[in-house]
């Protein structure tokens, strides 16, 4: 449960445009790790193409997902936290054994972030 009260303080961090140059700075690194580590094979690239074109025909360009990636601005993330949990749209499901009384503490700390 230890874990949950450091999620939310951190959302909240976002939410309240508390993140460092650093912090972007590591998360845009990760994603373009994540995004090259990603397309290394003819079917990661097929699905890579495939994901967004069945959704609503858009083919993505591979090519141009670095520079989208590192175009991101702290504003726009704060922007799309807020927007997120404003929007008060959210589920919560918990795998594994526990009981409805940890589901209901769990729960009710994660609500702290939609209200």
């Amino acid at each position: 449960p230890a874990v949950f009260d450091l999620i939310v303080h951190e959302l909240e961090r976002v939410k309240a445009g508390d993140i460092s140059e650093g912090e972007i700075d590591d998360a845009k690194s990760y994603a373009l790790g994540r995004h090259k580590m990603g397309i290394q094979t003819a079917g990661q690239l097929a699905n890579y193409l495939c994901g967004r074109y069945y959704y609503d025909g858009t083919i993505r360009d591979f090519n141009d997902t670095p520079r989208r990636i590192m175009a991101v601005t702290k504003d726009e993330i704060v922007e799309m936290a807020r927007q997120y949990f404003d929007n008060n749209v959210w589920s919560f499901g918990l795998y594994g054994t526990t009981t409805q009384s940890m589901a209901n503490e769990l729960q009710g700390k994660l609500s702290k972030l939609f209200a």
